[in-house]
């Protein structure tokens, strides 16, 4: 069956608790997938832009970048955010792309990482 097609770009988002109202100050770690059109990039059978995996930090706040959010998870405190933002990262990039399928998006991330966890980690 069809997926349907989303109108907005899904990510996820790891932000302090008091982020500041500063929007010079990037506090926050975005995870996401994009299939955009830059240098570099290569191009699928398809025609489109491949599937990446892109980490950055960013301002949260900024107007205009974020219409909504969900609380997923609370981190613990005593670990510092960088430590926090460096373990889903390792998890994330782990996550298998799908290329050259029309019906694949940046939402199928977040359901393919449950199957990437339940993997067992190879050392």
């Amino acid at each position: 069956m069809p997926r349907k097609k989303h109108r907005f770009h899904f990510a996820l988002m790891l932000s302090p608790k008091q982020e500041t109202r500063n929007t010079s100050v990037h506090d926050c770690h975005i995870y996401h997938t994009v299939n955009t059109i830059q240098s570099g990039v290569k191009f699928n059978l398809n025609g489109m832009p491949e599937w990446r995996y892109e980490h950055k930090v960013v301002n949260g706040l900024r107007e205009g970048t974020v219409i909504g959010r969900v609380l997923i998870a609370k981190l613990p405190a005593h670990e510092p955010l960088v430590t926090q933002a460096g373990c889903i990262h390792d998890i994330l990039v782990r996550v298998p792309f799908v290329q050259n399928d029309a019906q694949w998006n940046c939402l199928l991330l977040y359901e393919l990482t449950g199957a990437t966890l339940a993997q067992p980690r190879r050392l």
